[in-house]
């Protein structure tokens, strides 16, 4: 598959990974980096900085002075974010593999560097004696598995951090994991659709509708699950529960939620806490999606 030159050419990271950016609290919870976006949320905005090229090459002919701006869907800031799509097409090439990822909504262009391949290729001319036969059936074993490791019509995850490069947008230090699960694909877009209506105050924090003050006498209700959490009367696996449900948007890069997060919000110690778990897990209700990390099954 040929790809347009346009994306050939603006693709400027140089290795996988995530960026190095710490958790910050916001209240009661930890909001996680990555946002959930749709691909037609990027497409939007690359589309919009190409009619602003006027504005552009009147600033700065090559683009770079917009390498360090902000990039919004309109008045939704995007950074660091994650989406789920299929494989559409990939290309498979010495350095790095191209995915083009498709959601529904539009199509972006992922990469997947392989690292260093100096010892597979053995080019270096100044090699003393021959290369360990074993390292190199190793190194060669390597290759083949990020190769064959997605294929066409694949579901994926991708998570990265966006950035400008001259008038396209890049995701940096990308990172994709093939999920089984059909409802997470859909699952993503829904969680964009809710971040996009967090932006337009649509919605609390905490992606739920906000409460009526008027109706409310400036109280929220008691049946609001983003607060029925901090009710210590409730059953220590039911505030678990709502906790959980109120944070999941905050972490939809698939981890789950962590469980320290979990014992710290709740003033819960280990022992409660643990008990509770084994409760909800018998129940089919959360399972531990990591040694540190719980998620909800329904």
């Amino acid at each position: 598959m040929d790809f347009n030159d346009s994306y050939s050419n603006s693709f400027n990271n140089s290795q996988g990974g995530f960026l190095n950016t710490d958790e910050q609290p916001a209240q009661v919870i930890t909001k996680r980096v990555s946002k959930p976006v749709s691909v037609g949320m990027l497409s939007w905005c690359k589309h919009y900085l190409s009619s602003d090229n006027n504005s552009m090459d009147a600033d700065n002919s090559d683009g770079n002075k917009f390498s360090d701006a902000v990039i919004k869907y309109e008045d939704m800031e995007i950074t660091n974010v994650v989406f789920s799509g299929f494989v559409k097409d990939l290309s498979i090439e010495e350095g790095f593999n191209t995915y083009r990822i498709d959601d529904g909504t539009g199509t972006f262009d992922v990469r997947r560097y392989k690292g260093d391949t100096n010892a597979i290729t053995n080019d270096d001319e100044e090699n003393y004696g021959e290369e360990d036969p074993e390292q190199q059936n190793d190194n060669k074993k390597k290759l083949e598995s990020i190769d064959n490791a997605f294929r066409k019509k694949d579901l994926v995850r991708v998570s990265g951090a966006v950035k400008l490069s001259g008038r396209n947008i890049n995701l940096n230090y990308s990172n994709i994991k093939k999920i089984d699960s059909y409802n997470e694909y859909l699952d993503t877009l829904l969680e964009a659709a809710q971040q996009y209506a967090i932006s337009k105050s649509l919605l609390n924090e905490y992606g739920q509708p906000k409460t009526n003050d008027s109706s409310s006498n400036g109280k929220t209700g008691s049946n609001d699950e983003s607060k029925l959490f901090l009710d210590s009367s409730q059953p220590v696996h039911e505030r678990i529960t709502h906790f959980m449900r109120t944070v999941r948007n905050q972490f939809s890069d698939g981890e789950g939620v962590p469980k320290r997060l979990i014992m710290e919000n709740l003033s819960l110690d280990r022992e409660a806490f643990e008990s509770a778990v084994d409760h909800l897990a018998g129940q089919g209700i959360i399972y531990e999606s990591s040694n540190e990390h719980l998620e909800l099954s329904i």
